[in-house]
């Protein structure tokens, strides 16, 4: 896998491994992954099985959205604080998805969140993203590259903690999908499941005036276009506990 990820990485930049003397890595169907399909599937259903009312709402509205092409609305945000159980509903899509042996993508916006995640990883290393990221920034993803392929064929695409991300990254993806997918609906069309808690600190531009600290997700104009979907149900301490954190949100 190492050798596969530095091939690609030379041949976007018009060179390959035997140039280096390194040997010649053996290609990898993006299709095939490391996941076993029966563990999946067991424990696909006994999440499924498990999820509240809140969370089977959310469920379901997203597999009809990822298994009806026509469906309209295929951008959603789940809106819950910390205990209302956000990854839970995660892994149970990895797993249901990934029984079928199809592709589905989870990153988040720190790495900590990204190892909640079974294959997680940020967002910034997913989408190759360019540093900074501010207004010109864009995706080094080549349209013929293995990273391209697994974006294209994903069937949904999880963003944690995207209340820790700035508008422009949006901006950049956007682009991005919209290419790959040769498709001119929003990112490409794709579906794609954001979450995060608005009550939560912004990220911080050292020196920056109010305008640009304020920079958020919620203020691209992109955003417009994403369902949002409350978790109010406390799945992870008691409800007196649940009301401070509101208050203090």
């Amino acid at each position: 896998m190492a050798l596969n990820h530095i091939q690609e990485i030379l041949k976007n930049n018009g060179s390959s491994c035997e140039n280096f003397e390194l040997p010649n890595p053996i290609p990898v169907n993006i299709y095939e992954t490391e996941y076993n399909v029966d563990e999946e599937k067991r424990r696909g259903d006994y999440l499924l099985s498990t999820l509240n009312d809140e969370q089977k709402h959310v469920y379901d509205i997203v597999i009809r959205a990822i298994y009806n092409e026509n469906e309209p609305q295929r951008l959603f945000y789940i809106d819950g604080f910390a205990g209302s159980g956000k990854t839970y509903l995660f892994n149970t899509f990895l797993s249901v998805i990934r029984e079928k042996n199809e592709m589905i993508i989870p990153c988040a916006s720190t790495v900590i969140a990204a190892t909640l995640l079974k294959g997680g990883r940020t967002y910034h290393s997913l989408f190759k993203l360019s540093i900074p990221i501010d207004d010109g920034a864009k995706s080094n993803i080549r349209g013929n590259s293995q990273a391209a392929r697994k974006l294209i064929s994903a069937k949904l695409i999880i963003w944690d903690e995207v209340n820790m991300t700035v508008g422009h990254a949006l901006t950049a993806v956007d682009k991005l999908l919209k290419d790959l997918m040769k498709n001119q609906r929003p990112f490409g069309g794709k579906v794609i499941l954001f979450a995060g808690d608005f009550r939560q600190n912004l990220p911080v531009v050292p020196h920056a005036q109010k305008a640009v600290i304020i920079e958020s997700v919620k203020y691209n104009p992109i955003w417009r276009n994403v369902t949002e979907i409350k978790l109010e149900q406390n799945m992870g301490s008691r409800e007196l506990e649940k009301k401070k954190i509101l208050h203090i949100g």
